[in-house]
């Protein structure tokens, strides 16, 4: 920026740019608390949308896990009673898959599949366990789904209570899964020993999901977990769950425990439907607040500029005398950017005063620069995350699938040849593929993955609740990148190598995978996927 000289700007006009520069920072700072207010109004809102799409998807769990132990009844035995049952079972869970929004419904692989798998059942064409195994996916995915709109949420508000939520959905799942396992072998009139084993881990998931939704869930909904589990008919589902499994006494005919563990799953649905409804009302509260703050920061901005800009008309006089010790350092700040700089104040009157106040707007002006550097994760060519970034997320991601599996893998890829392009045609030319290529990848890549720059042509992608079927993505990025067209460019193409997570990985060794994998990927001729797993005992193999 170039400053008008001395001799051609007037002590008016020096008065007028200092006071327009001191409106401009407190707008700054000021507009600054507005837009963070502004956002995180909107994604309180967009909170309130996830739990209204969540509260949808429970609802429609809970259908299909009662339609899931009918119709393995069903298959054992076609009775009367059974197919009646069934069939207005189904006319349930239909009404509430259309209460599930269309967006969320479409994501749903195994819903898809649902008219064709009631066909088999009521043609008696499917076994209990493929139909068995066909619901449980289908609540597993829809649970999934839950808990992605939990975690991706956009807001740290109530996001304890919703983990707890989803927390109680496995619980109920898992107590859903054992009811219809146990209704078909009381049906077929046999316990065997797969079965034992079968209903031993699904109950220590669903011990294991109550304890976590209890011990995380806000006293009103930990305490009502807790009452539910101390209830007589709830306490009779788990002790005829005990007979089951020792095989030490009698145990009630099917239909008779079926009514018994529904009355014990329904009431962990009360609960669930408690807890959504606390967590609507504190959401609500939530957005209110938010509300009343941002109208009182837009009338706080208002009136701070109105009252600044009166106050600097009705100061000029004391200002004049200030100004030229003002416009020096001014000049500095502005031309160096250092905004380190400071004025040496010598006395108390006007000046000092001036000289205080200028000090400290240059205080509040490089704590916001020096904050903004200090939180600053993105690349700014590609809008990806850097590496500062990737490393807290991956830590993140490590200690998820340490305490509760899933899966987690890598995905390395440079752009081959890339030093072509930017000698041939210019980095500015360069710097365009980079961004396509980031741009591409987003729209390939799922919304819970992370890209990041990790230098230069070099990219990084972490991908969550997945193994070794990484190198299925990477192979679609592979073609996505080199089907693309780059600004009147030559082809590019990029070579991608491919990781998974093992027990015992740290990011150093899960890198070290993923790097040999890409440099096979590039040293067996470019524009390819090339993956490297770690087998159980350490060793390691190829997978192309």
């Amino acid at each position: 920026m170039t400053l008008v000289p001395h001799s051609q700007m007037t002590i008016k006009a020096k008065i007028v740019l200092l006071g327009i520069l001191a409106i401009a920072s407190l707008s700054y700072i000021l507009g600054i608390r507005i837009l963070t207010d502004g956002r995180e109004h909107a994604a309180k809102l967009e909170f309130v949308t996830r739990l209204e799409t969540a509260e949808q998807l429970s609802g429609l769990v809970h259908e299909l896990q009662k339609e899931r132990g009918i119709s393995a009844g069903y298959l054992v035995i076609r009775s009367p009673a059974n197919t009646s049952l069934l069939y207005a079972q189904r006319t349930t869970t239909d009404r509430a898959i259309e209460r599930v929004e269309d967006s969320a419904r479409s994501g749903l692989e195994y819903l898809h599949q649902l008219a064709e798998v009631r066909q088999k059942v009521s043609g008696n064409r499917m076994e209990p366990a493929a139909s068995f195994g066909y619901y449980t996916q289908t609540i597993t995915e829809i649970l999934d789904q839950i808990d992605t709109l939990a975690r991706d949420s956009k807001t740290t508000i109530l996001t304890q209570d919703l983990g707890a939520y989803v927390h109680l959905l496995y619980a109920k799942e898992y107590l859903g899964q054992i009811r219809a396992s146990i209704n078909e072998s009381l049906s077929l009139g046999t316990i065997d020993r797969e079965r034992v084993a079968v209903v031993i881990r699904l109950l220590d998931l669903h011990q294991f999901n109550s304890k976590i939704a209890k011990r995380e869930a806000s006293p009103q909904i930990g305490g009502a977990i807790g009452a539910v589990l101390e209830q007589p008919q709830v306490r009779q589902t788990f002790a005829i769950i005990d007979t089951v499994l020792s095989g030490s006494g009698p145990v009630p005919p099917a239909d008779q425990w079926f009514t018994i563990a529904t009355y014990s799953i329904d009431q962990f649905l009360a609960v669930e439907i408690e807890s959504m409804r606390l967590l609507r009302q504190r959401a609500a509260d939530d957005i209110a607040a938010s509300e009343r703050n941002l109208l009182f920061d837009a009338g706080v901005t208002l009136a701070a500029a109105l009252a600044l800009i009166f106050f600097a008309a009705s100061a000029v006089m004391s200002l004049l005398r200030a100004l030229n010790v003002l416009v020096t350092h001014i000049e500095h700040t502005v031309s160096t950017q250092d905004f380190a700089n400071r004025i040496q104040v010598h006395n108390q009157d006007e000046m000092g005063q001036l000289s205080h106040n200028f000090n400290d707007l240059m205080s509040i002006a490089e704590h916001l620069i020096k904050e903004k550097d200090y939180f600053a994760s993105t690349d700014l060519l590609t809008g990806a995350y850097n590496r500062y970034r990737f490393g807290e997320l991956f830590e993140i991601e490590l200690q998820r699938v340490q305490r509760y599996g899933g899966g987690l893998a890598l995905i390395m890829f440079d752009i081959d040849h890339f030093k072509y392009v930017n000698d041939r045609f210019g980095h500015a030319t360069g710097d365009l593929v980079l961004k396509d290529v980031a741009n591409l990848v987003r729209k390939v890549i799922r919304a819970n993955d992370v890209l990041v720059r990790w230098g230069g042509e070099e990219f990084m992608i972490l991908v969550p609740h997945t193994g070794e079927q990484a190198a299925e993505l990477a192979e679609k990025l592979c073609v996505a990148v080199e089907s693309h067209h780059f600004h009147n460019l030559p082809t590019i193409t990029a070579s991608f190598g491919v990781s998974s997570y093992t027990p015992g990985d740290t990011l150093e060794s899960l890198y070290a995978r993923t790097d040999e994998a890409l440099y096979r990927a590039k040293n067996q001729g470019r524009n390819r996927v090339r993956a490297v797993f770690a087998d159980s005992i350490g060793e390691q193999s190829n997978t192309n």
